[in-house]
């Protein structure tokens, strides 16, 4: 792929922040968009331990809250930290942090925020989501599901919602990204075809991968799946979700930080209040 190519596809990604879900724009190339490359890798070189404190950031910026709670063991695993899609900000809130967390990721923690306050124009009416994910990966295998995919992949009965996006940093095996536009009309898809659709366009297709350690943006048009390792290796892999929509999956991480009810009943109310008339 040549540069200009490149520079295209990621450029177009960054203008879609802040824009509506518009599912036609998956017939267009993307690639996610490099922001900052991490200095310090202690927390991702490293298995993170209930003592472990990484993280240099020692000032709580405002807009931040940072505290201790019991809850904060239970992040933490035999082979490091995993967390799933923690709620970090609510709309309307400031950010709610974790003391385990904010000592062993403070520092991107404080670059992320610095960040999305730059880029997202509905940041105080959105939801902020923390996924970080510490394990061993073992040869021939795959760190996260495997299987190319979009990430915030909307529905079409739901009124329009700004595109959701992410950020996402590693230490090792990037993420596979591919500039493969969607053959046919979205419009007519529905969302196993549309999956489908691109695992096929993205065959043949030379992956992107970006740079480890550094913080890349990608939003609901960027077709990626995770690479299978050559070798064993120590993974750190961490994501920051932008959402206009909760996440309320069963296994997504608690934060006690917040006071909030994801059951059955509240998910069926929320998406009965963002469903067009009729349908």
């Amino acid at each position: 792929m040549q540069d200009f190519e490149r520079f295209k596809y990621q450029q177009r990604t960054r203008s879609e922040i802040g824009a509506v879900w518009q599912p036609n724009r998956l017939t267009m190339a993307h690639l996610p968009v490099i922001f900052d490359r991490i200095a310090n890798r202690q927390a991702f070189d490293n298995p993170v331990s209930i003592t472990s404190q990484f993280s240099t950031a020692a000032q709580v910026p405002l807009g931040i809250i940072v505290s201790p709670h019991a809850q904060d063991a239970s992040f933490i695993t035999p082979e490091g930290m995993y967390i799933e899609d923690l709620p970090i900000k609510f709309p309307q809130t400031d950010y709610r942090i974790p003391q385990i967390i904010w000592d062993n990721y403070g520092d991107l923690l404080k670059r992320e925020i610095e960040l999305e306050r730059m880029i997202n124009p509905h940041l105080d009416d959105q939801y902020i989501y923390l996924t970080i994910q510490q394990s061993t990966v073992k040869k021939d295998d795959t760190h996260r599901p495997s299987g190319v995919h979009i990430d915030g992949f909307q529905k079409p009965n739901i009124i329009p919602q700004p595109v959701q996006h992410q950020m996402s940093i590693c230490n090792m095996l990037p993420t596979k990204f591919y500039a493969a536009p969607l053959t046919g009309n979205p419009a007519q898809m529905q969302k196993k075809e549309i999956f489908n659709a691109l695992a096929h366009a993205c065959q043949g297709i030379t992956p992107y991968r970006p740079p480890v350690y550094t913080l890349h943006l990608l939003n609901a048009y960027c077709p990626h799946e995770p690479d299978t390792a050559p070798a064993d290796g120590f993974r750190t892999f961490i994501r920051f979700s932008a959402s206009s929509i909760p996440f309320m999956g069963q296994d997504n991480t608690r934060n006690d930080l917040f006071s909030y009810n994801w059951d059955a009943q509240t998910k069926r109310d929320f998406y009965k209040s963002i469903t067009k008339p009729g349908l």
